[in-house]
């Protein structure tokens, strides 16, 4: 790469990414951590084409680790692509850690994009030591302060962590129980946390994202959340997902879930690569 690599920021939701173009994927965490330390990101997604395969993604958390998959930076990144010219606007796919997905622009400047279908239960999300959790199906129970949480543990690409919770103590409990679940010793991969809330009107929705913390958007999250909330007969079908950043509609097809909402620009502009230092965290 050169020495200055020009950065677009984009946002879907409120979740904010960079975009970088490097066919190479010589862009690499610790400069995903300096980029988002020099302007404040949620991630970077890294994209490119190699040897005339589909254009694919790399993403970084804002703190340098990886991540298998961001659905608001695949909407961005779509939105980029159709602007342009090298995504057609009526179809196209795009890889990711998480596999393929088939994606589109829509009458209304919304995007849409699949998802990998949720997959539910400890395997899913790597918990492997159950010491403080009771198990239940694919719902853990885990005790913070005398209080017993249940959590739908789904993997939508990445692992969730979902907790049914009345929105009024989003603000409060999201804090405590985001950070100490992210980092927990049984999920060393990690693990998103989200509270949840089954409204008439769709599902209210806070997450913490590992490597990052409170985030505006989840895309993944709110498809694991409705997923999950499917799953214990909160809602049927589909659902809008409610978040501090705006509204995603998530859907189910077939084998295939679907996302579609906002994607917009924020700014263009140019990082020096000389500003990264150590090297980011990773986790395997």
């Amino acid at each position: 790469m050169t020495t200055n690599c020009s950065i677009i920021t984009m946002q879907g939701l409120g979740n904010r990414l960079h975009l970088v173009r490097d066919d190479a994927f010589e862009f690499t965490g610790a400069h995903a951590a300096a980029a988002c330390r020099m302007s404040s990101a949620d991630g970077v997604l890294v994209h490119g084409a190699v040897d005339g395969e589909p254009h694919r993604c790399v993403i970084w958390n804002a703190d340098g680790s990886p991540a298998e998959l961001c659905g608001n930076g695949l909407r961005c990144l779509v939105r980029l692509g159709v602007e342009e010219g090298w995504l057609d606007s009526t179809g196209a796919r795009v890889h990711s850690a998480a596999g393929p997905h088939e994606v589109r622009m829509e009458d209304d400047g919304r995007v849409t994009v699949s998802m990998p279908m949720p997959r539910h239960g400890t395997a899913a999300v790597g918990l492997c030591d159950h010491t403080d959790f009771e198990l239940d199906g694919d719902v853990a129970t885990y005790v913070h302060g005398g209080r017993r949480i249940e959590l739908s543990l789904v993997s939508t690409g990445n692992p969730h962590a979902i907790v049914f919770v009345a929105h009024d103590e989003h603000a409060t409990l999201l804090p405590i129980i985001g950070p100490e679940l992210e980092h927990h010793a049984a999920l060393p991969s990690g693990i998103n946390v989200h509270l949840a809330d089954a409204l008439d009107g769709g599902l209210q929705l806070s997450s913490w994202e590992r490597g990052v913390g409170p985030t505006s958007a989840c895309a993944t999250g709110a498809t694991a959340a409705v997923a999950a909330a499917i799953a214990r007969g909160l809602i049927r079908g589909g659902s809008s997902v409610h978040m501090p950043g705006g509204t995603l509609d998530v859907d189910f097809e077939s084998d295939v879930a679907w996302n579609t909402g906002a994607a917009d620009h924020v700014r263009r502009w140019t990082m020096s690569l000389e500003a990264t230092d150590a090297d980011p965290p990773i986790r395997t």
